[in-house]
């Protein structure tokens, strides 16, 4: 059986802070690695744990340096990096970005979002994507503050948002928002019981990079699709009167307004894990 499933484009606004805090990550492990390989070479046994660290011993072996221009750029990119990261908060706000992808906690990430619009040192741009993934999240939820946090953008001490900028959480809601969207993209239609469960098992397994919480919306779709379990008034077939019978064999996935890394990502590691059995 052949399927051709059509995804309506709608990500998160980009998550800078949990890219920024990746990219400094992955250069800092590249990094890391090259000394201990010069390490076992020289048979050097300073212990290298932290930026400082690598910045230390590129200074000291002058030799080091001479031959490996390439970790000595590497360390400055992760040495600024990490400055950025920590002056603007940038390990805080990513961890509410994710906690508001993924989880339903009104009252809790409310309040993290208000500490985090007051501190002088959040950019104008991240506080603005904050607001906007609250407001999407909490769109239809009693209590919604999206009105209360504009104003405070507004007027916010240090970098304060625009009247233009503020519009764009309209915008946003307006072509993203509850009305617009198709599927069940923050698991509400799934019941009180089912998110109460995955909420509970959650908090007994804990989570093993509070960064890394966000699964794409097709990481779902790709997996009732192999159960056989797509909704037809979701995913409709194109004539008329048709259903789905049995298993599909070979899927095609487009993705209207194109498809992130993360997508990608999960498509790779989807036709791995079949092993051939649905390409």
């Amino acid at each position: 059986m052949f399927c051709f499933a059509v995804l309506f484009r709608f990500r998160f606004p980009l998550r800078c802070g949990s890219l920024c805090i990746f990219c400094c990550c992955l250069i800092c492990f590249s990094g890391k690695q090259f000394l201990a390989l010069y390490q076992r070479k020289y048979k050097d046994n300073q212990k290298i744990e932290s930026i400082e660290d690598m910045q230390n011993f590129v200074e000291r072996y002058p030799q080091f340096k001479a031959l490996s221009n390439n970790v000595s750029k590497h360390v400055a990119v992760v040495g600024e990096l990490s400055r950025l990261v920590s002056e603007h908060n940038m390990m805080d706000q990513s961890q509410l970005e994710q906690e508001l992808a993924c989880d339903d906690d009104h009252t809790a990430q409310l309040r993290t979002l208000k500490t985090l619009l007051e501190d002088p040192n959040l950019a104008g741009i991240d506080a603005l994507r904050l607001v906007m993934l609250y407001a999407l999240r909490y769109e239809d939820r009693s209590g919604n503050q999206t009105e209360a946090l504009k104003r405070t953008l507004s007027t916010r001490n240090g970098d304060a948002c625009s009247s233009t900028q503020i519009q764009l959480i309209d915008i946003i809601l307006e072509y993203a928002g509850a009305a617009k969207r198709g599927g069940d993209l923050y698991g509400q239609q799934k019941g009180v019981l089912s998110n109460l469960v995955k909420s509970v098992t959650k908090g007994v397994n804990g989570v093993e990079n509070v960064y890394t919480q966000h699964k794409p919306m097709l990481s779902e779709v790709l997996d009732l699709l192999i159960k056989g379990k797509l909704k037809d008034n979701q995913y409709p077939y194109a004539r008329e009167g048709v259903t789905q019978k049995g298993k599909a064999t070979d899927v095609m996935i487009f993705m209207m307004g194109g498809a992130t890394y993360e997508e990608g990502t999960i498509v790779r590691e989807f036709n791995k894990s079949q092993n051939g059995k649905l390409r």
